[in-house]
């Protein structure tokens, strides 16, 4: 499954992209929140098959400090 996050906000306090399906079959919001460490995701249920992919690429890329680009595809093409 492909995902594509597209950026809204980053800055000190939280991470916040847009994300869709490869198909274009459901969207939402994941915020992740860089002082609580939590995050959030608003929008349709289409994530319930791919959490673990929007959960590792907010948090990790958080925790190593990595920018992420304002849009980017994460998943296997195909």
């Amino acid at each position: 499954m492909m995902i594509r996050f597209t950026k809204i906000v980053d800055n000190d306090e939280v991470r916040t992209y847009r994300v869709t399906d490869g198909k274009g079959n459901g969207s939402g919001i994941t915020s992740y929140d860089k002082l609580k460490k939590e995050l959030s995701y608003v929008g349709d249920p289409f994530f319930e098959h791919a959490p673990i992919k929007v959960r590792t690429t907010m948090e990790e890329s958080v925790e190593r400090g990595i920018e992420l680009p304002d849009k980017f595809t994460y998943g296997a093409i195909g």
